[in-house]
């Protein structure tokens, strides 16, 4: 049986850092990295992901790349399965975990019958996701601030620094025995932590490879005043924010202490904070 992983993330877990080196270095994987340029994009397989929305509902939810529907994006990738004759093939979307539903993972499973399919996601601590997601956030536009951020991430409502109701959707539709959970440390390579886990047959070293780096805090507060209008020398003065606060570690804490010791306990991986 030939096997398949489906890289999903999370959002903020280096996910784009690995998917420039899977996309530059296809033919030194050891895996098949599907492109086919009418379903899947060069770098990643946000299309696949996509395709299980209508096109309006891919645009709204900024999933890039939709041009054919579910169905038609299934056949292209098992047709590019076959003709390469890959024993891996390796599937690369943060979309997934970020996107996707019980319904929509559960008619993932089905149309993937037939292969052997783990589930690889990289768990971060939400303190540093927290950090990125912010500068992310800010990067898009928004003028909000750090602490009004930290409010809608902490929301009961939003489940972004909480991965428990994530990882047992995956599970229940793949089995326990099939999802990869990898931490994501701080300081440390993760494009190597991954192509280490997930591609065994690698044929190179994974060098340098960063995208979406996070930008300073003075960087992201002169972009966010930018974002709200105010003027040239008033962003140029701003002090830098502050890393996040007493209060918002309290907050963060309140909101994910639970799952981070579900996370532990279920699948043997501490976050340990920085």
């Amino acid at each position: 049986m030939r096997r398949l992983v489906l890289h999903i993330g999370l959002e903020k877990t280096g996910t784009t850092s690995f998917q420039a080196f899977c996309a530059d270095n296809r033919e030194a994987l050891g895996a098949l990295y599907p492109h086919h340029p009418e379903c899947f994009l060069r770098l990643n397989h946000a299309p696949l992901a996509a395709s299980y929305f209508s096109a309006e509902q891919a645009e709204a939810l900024l999933i890039a790349g939709r041009h054919v529907g579910r169905a038609e994006a299934i056949a292209a990738l098992r047709a590019e399965i076959e003709a390469a004759d890959a024993r891996l093939t390796l599937i690369s979307a943060e979309h997934f975990s970020s996107r996707f539903d019980p319904d929509r993972i559960a008619q993932l499973g089905a149309d993937l019958e037939g292969f052997d399919a783990s589930v690889a996601v990289v768990v971060r601590h939400p303190f540093a996701r927290a950090r990125a997601a912010y500068a992310t956030t800010v990067a898009s536009n928004r003028a909000i601030t750090l602490d009004a951020f930290i409010d809608e991430l902490c929301q009961p409502s939003n489940p972004y620094l909480r991965c428990r109701d994530t990882l047992e959707s995956w599970t229940n539709v793949f089995g326990r025995d099939r999802m990869i959970v990898v931490a994501y440390r701080e300081g440390a390579d993760i494009v190597a932590t991954l192509a280490a886990r997930l591609l065994p047959d690698i044929a190179i070293s994974t060098g340098a490879y960063r995208r979406n780096v996070s930008p300073s805090g003075a960087r992201t507060e002169r972009r966010r005043r930018a974002n709200a209008g105010e003027g040239l020398w008033t962003r140029l003065l701003a002090p830098a924010p502050a890393a996040l606060s007493p209060d918002h570690i309290r907050r963060i804490e309140a909101a994910t202490l639970a799952d981070l010791a579900w996370l532990e306990r279920a699948h043997g991986v501490r976050l340990a904070p920085i």
